[in-house]
């Protein structure tokens, strides 16, 4: 008798340790993902002095199969000054599919990263966003990148950060996107003042979308 106890003890904290790695890993599993409204591709062609124009994906920066959309403009300012954009809305975030950080596009295309940093983007209304701004070159090209990933009132830059929002979410039934912004220039900076311009007139727009559909899904739900 006290061998069979001891038995389904044993096996109860066996499935016990698994179902603990399973969720530690995994960070469970999203309930209903809803796309942003409106459109991200309603995202003004006209940004204060940027004008843009539609242009075709990179395939450096595409997700392939967890992508509900993507797109990618160039805008223009007046001092003859461009930008790249790409925004892609991922809805089928299985952490093992979010491989396409920079650091994976950039470094597969064959650039090398030679700077990098973090800084807060100012807002309106008093508000600040982290950005992260990198230098990489190639041949004789070198460009600057600015990106950041909105997952609901949240902001991340890595899987471990991703990690740790996907975790804060247990429970919810209603998950948001992943909405993938990035900026590419031409520069020998890794964030010369008109990219920071450009990054927070998008940011200005993304951002509110992200953080409104969040409160209306979660409405416990708070920025960080």
């Amino acid at each position: 008798m006290r061998f069979t106890v001891s038995l389904t003890i044993a096996a109860m904290l066996v499935a016990a340790t698994n179902l603990a790695v399973w969720i530690t890993q995994s960070g469970g599993s999203p309930g209903q993902v809803e796309l942003p409204e409106p459109d991200l591709r309603s995202l003004p062609m006209q940004l204060g002095q940027w004008s843009g124009e539609e242009s075709e994906p990179s395939p450096t920066l595409v997700e392939k199969g967890d992508a509900a959309y993507a797109f990618a403009r160039r805008y223009r300012n007046n001092a003859g000054k461009s930008v790249s954009l790409h925004i892609s809305v991922i809805t089928d975030y299985g952490k093992e599919n979010l491989h396409h950080f920079p650091k994976y596009c950039y470094h597969g295309a064959g650039y090398k990263r030679q700077k990098m940093l973090r800084r807060p983007l100012k807002l309106g209304d008093d508000q600040e966003m982290p950005v992260d701004y990198s230098l990489w070159s190639r041949n004789e090209e070198t460009v600057a990148l600015a990106y950041w990933y909105h997952f609901g009132g949240e902001v991340y830059f890595n899987i471990n950060e991703f990690r740790a929002a996907w975790r804060r979410r247990w429970g919810s039934r209603k998950w948001p996107p992943i909405v993938k912004v990035m900026l590419q220039t031409s520069s020998d900076q890794p964030n010369p003042p008109h990219l920071e311009e450009f990054a927070g007139l998008v940011a200005g727009w993304t951002r509110p979308l992200s953080v409104a559909q969040d409160k209306l899904s979660n409405p416990a739900t708070r920025p960080r």
